[in-house]
């Protein structure tokens, strides 16, 4: 007969010898593994982003996107800051002009004041509009954008513009209208009638600054102005 190892009876007895030659005279009966508490977790319910809340989004990660462009290299090696525009999406009217004039703003000083005037002959408040520029970096001392520099910020003008989708729009100066309607077509062709962009009227006049110097242009702008407030079924109640 073949001899065989130690049973698993015999390693138990030798271990428990083991345990009494310690001192250890009591060992206790395994009990039941204890239970662990199950947590049920809550599947998290996602948030709606509204239609605004959406379009705001997006114009914020666009004039993220624009204050990194180097499209210009002249216009990125002097700016201080991008100027992206601002206002309600959805406005009644988006003026568009043909470049920031100051560090900060579209329209400053004497131009705004102006700009101002001619809002509240339409029966216009400021917040009700949207106001933005064809390149969102000011050209070096005041000369106007260059043709180059107009068709590199073209994209990111036609997205904000999509984004913010106005009832109309007004573009001051050449630059503006061009680059709206991308044509090469001068301003005196472009203003005195009613253009589409994407389903929206569209009209195109002399900028604030060109009625300050040369007065012979205002009566004109205003025919514009009233021509846009009656495309979009307002009525016209300045002079």
């Amino acid at each position: 007969m073949s001899e065989s190892g130690p049973t698993l009876a015999d390693q138990l007895r030798r271990h428990l010898a083991s345990l009494e030659a310690v001192g250890v005279r009591f060992v206790p009966r395994a009990g039941p593994v204890p239970a662990v508490a199950v947590f049920e977790v809550t599947p998290a319910v996602p948030t709606e982003v509204t239609v605004a809340e959406r379009k705001r989004l997006e114009l914020e990660l666009l004039a993220d996107e624009v204050a990194k462009c180097e499209r210009c290299p002249s216009l990125f090696a002097t700016r201080t800051r991008t100027v992206f525009g601002g206002g309600p999406a959805g406005a009644e009217v988006c003026f568009v002009g043909d470049a920031p004039r100051s560090g900060d703003e579209i329209f400053p000083g004497e131009v705004g004041e102006l700009f101002g005037r001619q809002l509240t002959a339409m029966g216009l408040a400021r917040d009700e509009c949207y106001i933005t520029a064809a390149i969102k970096c000011r050209p070096p001392g005041t000369r106007p954008p260059k043709p180059d520099e107009v068709t590199q910020c073209r994209g990111h003008l036609e997205r904000q513009l999509e984004l913010v989708r106005p009832r109309s729009l007004c573009c001051f100066g050449p630059e503006a209208s061009q680059s709206v309607l991308n044509t090469s077509a001068p301003l005196q062709e472009l203003r005195g009638k009613v253009h589409d962009w994407h389903g929206l009227p569209v009209v195109c006049t002399y900028h604030p600054a060109q009625v300050l110097t040369t007065s012979r242009v205002k009566a004109a702008v205003w025919d514009d102005l009233k021509m846009l407030m009656v495309a979009i079924g307002r009525p016209v109640v300045g002079k």
